[in-house]
């Protein structure tokens, strides 16, 4: 998605991995905010017990990141955790794929395309188009302001043939992987949206 938006001199990319510091487990306690692990835990204490994450909670520490201040930046994580989405601790969905904030940070998980793909090429298209997919929305995605080609479906989303598209079930991302390796990731629309540059989000 940088490279399509034209963004390669003005976005660092640094893969953390899964990160911790140095200082990240002093006597056997996760200090907030210090390793990918203790964001996990966090979100699984918090979460509503059935084995799933709150996609919003993991969004809620990125927000409060200490260093955000200082050094902001996108966050993007993805684990094999499935996830939901909730607001203000109401379950709104059984499951998603992913979850952004536009603006600010991404979330995505490997559980369900890892059940429905068993091919292993088809199931890492599928999941590198929905990170593409939710990091579209946190620079931008579609621009909800153009008038058109657009639908209210969980969020903005796109109605061209492109990765921005809405789809519910997860074989469905399937197809949104075959028109974006046949015909591209985006459509007009949403490279014209992207043209204009990224909007300042975070105000």
């Amino acid at each position: 998605m940088i490279a399509i938006a034209g963004l390669t001199n003005s976005i660092a990319v640094r893969n953390y991995g899964n990160w911790k510091s140095r200082s990240y487990n002093p006597n056997g306690v996760l200090k907030e905010f210090h390793s990918v692990e203790w964001y996990l835990q966090y979100t699984k204490d918090n979460s509503d017990g059935r084995g799933q994450l709150d996609a919003g909670q993991l969004h809620k520490l990125f927000w409060n990141e200490p260093w955000q201040k200082t050094d902001p930046h996108y966050d993007v994580l993805i684990t094999s955790a499935d996830l939901y989405d909730a607001r203000n601790g109401v379950r709104e969905t059984n499951w998603i794929f992913g979850s952004a904030i536009p603006g600010f940070s991404l979330v995505a998980s490997t559980f369900r395309p890892r059940a429905e793909f068993r091919n292993e090429t088809t199931y890492l298209e599928v999941l590198k188009t929905g990170v593409m997919h939710e990091f579209g929305h946190v620079i931008g995605l579609p621009n909800e302001n153009r008038g058109y080609a657009l639908e209210e479906n969980l969020g903005g989303h796109c109605t061209n043939r492109c990765i921005m598209r809405q789809r519910v079930r997860i074989a469905e991302w399937g197809e949104i992987t075959a028109d974006r390796l046949n015909h591209g990731a985006l459509c007009r629309d949403c490279l014209r949206d992207l043209s204009r540059g990224i909007p300042d989000l975070r105000r």
